[in-house]
Parts: C-alpha cells; sequence; structure tokens
C-alpha cells in the first residue's frame, strides 16, 4: 500500500469527525513542512466476520522505528555521557497516571508521558525531566530571548514553528493538552512533532466541541500554559512564524483546494459508517464547509502573525 514495511498498525476511527477527512487533512498539510515523519494512512472499509463496521484509516503508529520517528533508541545501560541525552519520545497526556505509567508532572504542570525508552532507566527519566525542566525555566526567564541562554539552547525552533503552524490553522483541540508528541535526540534539543489526533479540529461540532469558528488564536493561549504565550513575546520568533506561514501557504492552500477529490473515493462509506454507527452528520462535516473553513483560517492567520 506503498508505505514502509513494518510489523505495527493502526485501524484509525476518526469516531468523532463523521467526514472522515479532518486527520487525512492534517496529515496532508503537515506533509508541506519538514516535521520528520508524518503517519501515512489509507481508507479502508471493515468487515469482520460477515458484519459491516464502517470506515476507518489502516496505517502507521507514532513509535521510534526505521521509516518512523528515528531515534537512537536507548537501552538500560545509557546512562551517562552522550548516550544519556538521547533519544527519547515524549507525549503531552492530560490523563497521565504516573503510578501506570512513566513519566512526570513539568514545573508548569504539564503531565508529559515518557514514551521512549520504554521503561526509561531511572537516570534516564531523571535526565528528560529535568532537561523540559530547564526548557519551561529558560522560557520563562527574563532572558527567555537570549539566543544563547534562552529557550532557542533547548528547543529547535524550526520544527515548533512547523507543528505550531499546523495545530494552529486546525484548531487541534488536542494540541499541548494530548496526543502532541516531540523527540529529544542525542545531543539534540527538544523536537515537536509528529502531529496526531485532529478528529476535534477544523470546526468539529458535537458535543465534545462546540463547533470553533475559523477567527480567534488557539494554541498560544494562557489555557495551554504559560511558556508557549511567552515564545510567541518574542518578535524574533513572531517574524520566524510569520515568514514560515507566508512560504507554506501556497502548499497549504493547494491541500484545501484538493479537499472535494480526496473526499470523493470515500464519499459512500461516509453514508454506510454514520449508517453503521448511528452518527449524527452535521453541517460542519460537509466537505464544502472545510474548504470555506480552512480558507477563512488561512487568511484570518495570513493577516495576523507576526
Amino acid at each position: 500500500m506503498g508505505m514502509t514495511t513494518n510489523r505495527d498498525w493502526i485501524l484509525l476511527a476518526n469516531f468523532y469527525d463523521p467526514s472522515h477527512l479532518r486527520t487525512e487533512l492534517a496529515f496532508d498539510l503537515s506533509r508541506q513542512t519538514d516535521l520528520s515523519f508524518t503517519p501515512t494512512y489509507r481508507y479502508v472499509e471493515v468487515i469482520l466476520n460477515g458484519r459491516y463496521d464502517g470506515l476507518y484509516m489502516l496505517g502507521e503508529q507514532v513509535e521510534v522505528d526505521s521509516g518512523r520517528v528515528e531515534l537512537d533508541e536507548m537501552g538500560p545501560t545509557d546512562n551517562s555521557g552522550e548516550a544519556l541525552t538521547g533519544g527519547y519520545m515524549l507525549e503531552f497526556d492530560f490523563r497521565l497516571d504516573t503510578a501506570v505509567e512513566p513519566g512526570f508532572v513539568s514545573g508548569e504542570g504539564v503531565k508529559v508521558a515518557i514514551k521512549e525508552p520504554d521503561p526509561p532507566a531511572h537516570e534516564q527519566a531523571a535526565y528528560i525531566r529535568s532537561y523540559f525542566n530547564a526548557f519551561e525555566a529558560a522560557t520563562l526567564s527574563p532572558t527567555f530571548a537570549d539566543p544563547v541562554t534562552g529557550f532557542r539552547s533547548y528547543l529547535d525552533v524550526d520544527a515548533f514553528i512547523d507543528w505550531y503552524i499546523i495545530a494552529e490553522l486546525t484548531r487541534q483541540q488536542d494540541a499541548a493538552w494530548a496526543s502532541t508528541f516531540l523527540t529529544k535526540p542525542r545531543n539534540g534539543k527538544l523536537t515537536f512533532g509528529p502531529v496526531w489526533d485532529f478528529d476535534l479540529s477544523m470546526g468539529t461540532k458535537n458535543e465534545h466541541s462546540p463547533g470553533w469558528p475559523a477567527t480567534g488564536w488557539w494554541i498560544n493561549l494562557p489555557v495551554f500554559g504559560k511558556w508557549i504565550p511567552r515564545l510567541f513575546e518574542d518578535p524574533a520568533l513572531r517574524a520566524q512564524t510569520a515568514a514560515r506561514f507566508a512560504e507554506l501557504r501556497p502548499a497549504l492552500e493547494t491541500v484545501v483546494a484538493q479537499i472535494p477529490k480526496t473526499a470523493e473515493p470515500i464519499s459512500t462509506a461516509r453514508l454506510m459508517d454514520a449508517g453503521r454507527w448511528k452518527r449524527t452528520v452535521t453541517s460542519n462535516d460537509k466537505d464544502a464547509f472545510l474548504v470555506n473553513w480552512l480558507t477563512d483560517r488561512i487568511n484570518w492567520m495570513s493577516g495576523r502573525l507576526g
């Protein structure tokens, strides 16, 4: 199916998105950036023991492996020197229970799951927690914008901007709250990505989402914590983000223009899935709504970034 050989795959239900397009569109948008890995999926219909079970996306999960998230894999003895610096894969997850899953709560209250190494050795867990806390402290310090001692000494800024543009453009409800992955390569900095989980985005309207409009900021609001708004207090970061968005805009608009073509192969399957699971399809799930919403969002952000 055109994807890298692997033994681990996901069947993704997109349960909160009757359009079945939002995750695929977000991945298409992500592929226009320089994020190192974006999962690839194919639409499939599932029939289990003769029972029709609806429309899904079959594809790659977020994991450290060749052709997916590529990092130096750490063993239990990588506890000192250069080996201790990576690679780590982390996930922001407000549901984290450190009694049952490796992770930590940062100094600013961010719940961070340690996905790799799994499980981390004591020294490894202590190192990545200390590194993340140092990043937060540098970001909130009076000299946060200093290129040597500020947030740039801990954060891959280019990757953060690309991740931010996709999350902000789609108004992803889980961004910086859950399903937010980042890595710490060996001898490297905190690197945002890959993107994940977009069934609640782009104006989804149901019992979990009010159908957010295409206007208004999202991820850089204080509700998601102190340090993302703090990053955008730096004029240089704002200018860099605006320049990157302007650079990406033609490619992003191409993805939006192709929405009818993306939707056409699943047009019948979407109706059958809605019937199978008795899902309510609202006007916010129509192809035209997504085209208009993303077009308005691109225009709104273009006029305000920077």
